[in-house]
């Protein structure tokens, strides 16, 4: 069990490190906690003994490395689905069931729900830390924290997601970040999203990435971490390179208040495969 102190300290470095905060300081606050991320890091998952892990064959694109010693933002890129979509069926065949709490841990942005808030990070926002038993779906987004280099796989998983599009409910208002996954297992630029919700609050609309933009839907940078101290920022293309989602990668996407206008969005992404 954490202590009080370390608890607070968490809170503290999950409120300040990501893009959480005023637009205007997310990113010049972040260099100052880089190494009280990495030292809590360690202390959230205390040392112990750490078993070799069974491996999971590749599934939903290229593997990904977790650096020793950092959080990544991962993406559930495929589709657990059946009764094998827990965090231990999908992350442990690679990262060890039995080294979760020790080695590994994952937590989950959520949204309107204070009963599930483990970590407040907001207006009705909050870090919700995940057990072996709790479910996945695709389009999920985590923080996952690993105090060695390992190679992350899923396992029980299908390779694509249903359907043409996947849609994500996203929340409006006051700046909020939407911890957005790739679904598929293959990247998804990001002017390809629409943002489908409502005008006046009946008029169904339907805006494209760079329409949201402009009408103040979101807001256009994506926030990518960097691993290790930082975020990045990267646009539609102008500068260029456009902001990208590759398999298994998970970003911030801020959803502004949209001057009252608007309403209930979701998020639809269209199927990459060809």
């Amino acid at each position: 069990m954490l202590t009080h102190t370390v608890f607070l300290e968490f809170r503290q470095m999950l409120q300040n490190a990501g893009p959480r905060n005023s637009s205007r300081c997310r990113i010049s606050r972040l260099g100052a906690h880089r190494r009280r991320l990495r030292a809590l890091g360690a202390t959230l998952l205390s040392l112990g003994l750490w078993a070799a892990a069974p491996q999971a064959s590749a599934q939903c694109g290229p593997d990904i490395t977790l650096a020793e010693a950092q959080w990544r933002m991962v993406a559930i890129s495929c589709d657990p689905g059946g009764s094998n979509n827990t965090v231990g069926d999908v992350l442990g065949p690679s990262l060890g069931i039995v080294n979760y709490n020790t080695t590994w841990v994952a937590w989950r942005r959520v949204y309107n729900s204070p009963a599930t808030c483990a970590v407040p990070s907001g207006p009705a926002d909050c870090y919700q830390k995940l057990t072996v038993n709790d479910t996945l779906a695709a389009g999920d987004a985590l923080w996952v924290y690993s105090t060695v280099e390992i190679s992350l796989q899923y396992s029980t998983v299908a390779n694509s997601t249903s359907g043409p599009s996947f849609t994500f409910p996203s929340p409006v208002g006051d700046n909020r970040f939407f911890m957005f996954g790739n679904p598929y297992e293959a990247t998804v630029d990001y002017a390809d999203l629409t943002f489908e919700g409502a005008f006046l609050g009946f008029i169904p609309l339907s805006l494209t990435t760079q329409a949201a933009a402009n009408f103040g839907v979101i807001n256009e940078p994506v926030f990518y971490w960097n691993g290790v101290n930082t975020y990045f920022t990267r646009n539609l293309g102008n500068p260029p390179p456009a902001a990208t989602f590759t398999p298994k990668e998970a970003a911030w996407i801020e959803m502004e208040a949209g001057s009252g206008l608007f309403a209930g969005f979701t998020i639809r992404v269209p199927d990459p495969s060809p």
